[in-house]
């Protein structure tokens, strides 16, 4: 628990200088902090990946900002294009949600008309049995 409290005394020292590795060094403690308690009060928090973050990031603003932008932006307009990122998606996700049956079934309408249909065989045949 000792080492648990220095990690977090040393996240709040370096959060001004370092905010990212701050997060991360938090989110650790407090994972650790449950693991110890035995339960899941940190299970919500999990270490900060930098890469990953910065990965979707720039998958889903599809070309409107570089790599080079997110390295030099400030960490409050970086996370700041995170939150409004996670706005745009939820609210894909609850359009979706909206159209979900009625969009399928139209689909799927369309993909079955789409589909040639079977025409009877009128040439000529030979009895075998």
């Amino acid at each position: 628990m000792e080492e648990i409290q220095k990690a977090i005394d040393l996240a709040y020292a370096i959060e001004e200088s370092d905010p990212e590795a701050a997060k991360q060094l938090l989110a650790q403690a407090e994972r650790a902090r449950a693991r110890i308690d035995g339960g899941n009060a940190g299970a919500a928090l999990e270490p900060y990946d930098a890469m990953r973050t910065r990965a979707r990031l720039l998958y889903h603003y599809k070309g409107g900002l570089t790599y080079r932008d997110v390295k030099t932006m400030d960490y409050r307009e970086f996370f700041g294009f995170i939150r409004e990122l996670d706005c745009i998606l939820e609210e894909q996700r609850e359009q979706s949600k909206g159209q979900g049956n009625q969009g399928n079934s139209m689909d799927m309408t369309r993909v079955v008309n789409e589909f040639p249909r079977p025409q009877p065989y009128e040439g000529e045949t030979i009895k075998l049995i």
